[in-house]
């Protein structure tokens, strides 16, 4: 399809990331499984030279985000555990919907403040 306008071009870069997480997904997040996924993506692209970008951000994804997210069942068992009296580890606090997806997995005690959101002394000046 045509790709007009910014919106257009938005639409389809979604598109394409939803559709290679489902492939990925399909072959259950193994890094072993990437050159596959982005080959059958983008047939079109050099394997190396033209994918590399896209296979570190995929990389990523099946060996930082997905195992994190597995562990996001911790939120309740945190919960009854700090209610009991019980520790709760820290992590920094944000929203992982926002790009931040250091801060998974969820369900620990976030700090009051993320010295990374702050500005720099740089920026105070």
């Amino acid at each position: 399809r045509p790709l007009w306008t910014a919106g257009d071009i938005i639409e389809t870069i979604d598109e394409l990331v939803k559709h290679l997480l489902a492939l990925l997904q399909q072959e259950k997040f193994e890094v072993s499984s990437i050159a596959k996924v982005i080959g059958e993506t983008f047939p079109q692209l050099e394997a190396d030279a033209e994918t590399s970008d896209i296979t570190t951000t995929l990389e990523f994804v099946c060996t930082g985000i997905v195992p994190n997210l597995s562990e996001t069942t911790q939120e309740i068992t945190n919960l009854i555990h700090a209610l009991n009296g019980g520790f709760v580890p820290a992590g920094p606090s944000g929203s992982p919907t926002r790009g931040m997806a250091h801060l998974l997995p969820t369900g620990r005690n976030f700090y009051a403040c993320d010295p990374q959101s702050l500005p720099s002394l740089a920026a105070w000046e």
